[in-house]
């Protein structure tokens, strides 16, 4: 869910490159590929959507046992 927020909150962040992807995957990311964060290009997906999701899961207050986001900086392409 944390990564569907950061994502909608490009609608004011990057106003041009979240009208892009939202036509292109769809608000809940539902046409999007697997991995598409992976793509080139991938920094506004890193810096303002995985990274923050990942500190925000990284804390045990916010996160249940056997779940572990991996770290986006290794999708850094």
């Amino acid at each position: 869910m944390k990564i569907l927020e950061n994502f909608w909150a490009l609608e004011e962040l990057k106003p041009v490159f979240y009208a892009e992807k939202e036509k292109e995957y769809g608000k809940f990311l539902e046409n999007a590929p697997t991995a598409f964060f992976q793509m080139p290009g991938n920094m506004i997906w890193i810096k303002y959507v995985l990274k923050p999701a990942y500190e925000y899961y990284s804390d045990p207050e916010n996160t249940y046992e056997g779940f572990a986001m991996v770290d986006p900086d290794r999708f850094i392409r």
